[in-house]
């Protein structure tokens, strides 16, 4: 699976988001997606979702154009993990996780005992399978983005979108479910992108990294090469420190913090 994105541009009226971004992401890769607040992260994802329309410029899974494909078709093709996300009826958690498998059930079918032993073993890795029969009207804030994070998990696409997915959970959540997609990446060759605000896990967690500012890309390619005193001072406009960090075997940004 590749994903190729072509003179995009974007506007809401007047107000200019992105400006004719060209890249290609591809599968077996975990992509970040960095920059300040307002530099167009959630609209570049929401676009490749289908969610946008482009004022300009076409987007490309594989060949096909992604406005040419039925929702049904981009279900299948893509899972999502929004920051918010708010469900008003109280659905069971299991039903919630379930609803991952509906693009892949025939219409007025039954899941399977397939869908339901994937179900179960999604909400046993991202470690909410206690809460099934709990009502996420009831969840936490963390508990509710594991849940969602769970049914994008169910949904089995070859694409993961992360909107800044784990911005509700502790740090222990959070590595959990870092290390859940990077496994997803290795073994199952899952195309992931992922808007961060940490710089520092972004680094430590993935291939390669996304700089936006103003809806411009002001840097792309590998983490190593890409996480830089002067790209971040570029982006972010702070005073960075980028040494490598024996630790977590990736590059780390330390600031001034006097």
């Amino acid at each position: 699976m590749k994903i190729s994105i072509n003179n995009l541009s974007f506007s809401y009226d007047a107000d200019s988001i992105l400006r004719q971004l060209n890249c290609s992401f591809e599968s077996g890769n975990f992509y970040a997606i960095l920059g300040p607040n307002g530099s167009g992260k959630t609209t570049l994802l929401d676009l490749i979702a289908g969610f946008l329309k482009p004022c300009q410029g076409d987007i490309f899974f594989d060949k096909q154009k992604i406005d040419l494909l039925t929702k049904k078709q981009t279900a299948k093709k893509i899972g999502l993990v929004s920051q918010n996300y708010y469900i008003n009826f109280p659905f069971t958690v299991q039903e919630v996780v379930m609803m991952g498998r509906h693009p892949h059930i025939p219409r007025f079918s039954h899941p399977s005992a397939d869908d339901i032993n994937l179900s179960e073993s999604v909400m046993e890795k991202t470690g909410i399978l206690h809460l099934a029969h709990r009502r996420v009207t009831e969840l936490s804030g963390g508990e509710k983005q594991r849940c969602i994070f769970a049914r994008a998990l169910c949904q089995d696409t070859p694409v993961l979108l992360l909107d800044e997915a784990f911005s509700n959970m502790d740090i222990s959540h959070t590595l959990q479910m870092l290390r859940l997609v990077r496994q997803k990446v290795i073994e199952k060759n899952l195309l992931v992108l992922s808007v961060f605000h940490d710089l520092n896990l972004a680094s430590a967690w993935c291939d390669a990294l996304v700089f936006l500012k103003k809806g411009q890309i002001k840097a792309f390619g590998k983490t190593s090469e890409v996480m830089t005193d002067t790209n971040i001072k570029t982006v972010f406009a702070v005073e960075a420190k980028v040494e490598f960090n024996e630790h977590v075997q990736a590059k780390q940004a330390y600031f001034n913090v006097s």
